[in-house]
């Protein structure tokens, strides 16, 4: 309720509101399933996940990126899997 009243305290537009909170919400989390995915990717030689991956992170709130399986939520098993910083 906090967040509606602080919502109808100022005075922004929608359009406004949405926008500003388009540009700092990101399309991309950067999940463990994405990084095992890049991973199992470079050990096979491919290295263009990891190059998708890295330009997503440089700008994790472009619009473009929300439609996109580096935006949808981890996938069902995805959820116990742990990725080691020293991957």
């Amino acid at each position: 309720m906090a967040y509606q009243e602080e919502v109808g305290r100022r005075v922004v537009d929608e359009a406004e509101r949405r926008s500003r909170m388009q540009a700092v919400s990101p399309a991309v989390v950067p999940r463990n399933s994405l990084a095992q995915d890049v991973i199992s990717a470079a050990e096979g030689g491919d290295f263009r996940p990891l190059e998708r991956l890295q330009a997503a992170l440089n700008s994790p709130c472009e619009p473009s990126l929300d439609d996109t399986e580096l935006s949808a939520p981890p996938p069902p098993g995805g959820k116990g899997l742990s990725v080691s910083r020293s991957s």
